[in-house]
């Protein structure tokens, strides 16, 4: 998988980890809305919370792949099977 477009995460906001916590409701809209957004822990990166669309899948077997893989998830959740 590798990303469709590249976003810079110097211009990404950055939320402590404790702070997004409370605010993870905002959080996922931003992302919704294709903003990516860098949670800290301790003053430093710790992880990116990110739109999937950001990304493509790198060959037709990966995407084929993906969508199997999405559609047997899907299978065991209609029958009540534990994922």
């Amino acid at each position: 998988m590798r990303m469709a477009e590249w976003h810079p995460i110097d211009k990404m906001e950055r939320i402590d980890h404790e702070e997004a916590s409370k605010r993870i409701d905002d959080i996922l809209e931003k992302v919704n809305d294709s903003q990516g957004i860098i949670i800290t822990r301790d003053g430093k990166d710790d992880f990116v919370i990110c739109p999937y669309g950001w990304f493509e899948p790198d060959t037709k077997e990966e995407a084929a792949a993906w969508l199997k893989k999405e559609g047997e998830e899907g299978e065991k959740e209609s029958t009540g099977e534990s994922v």
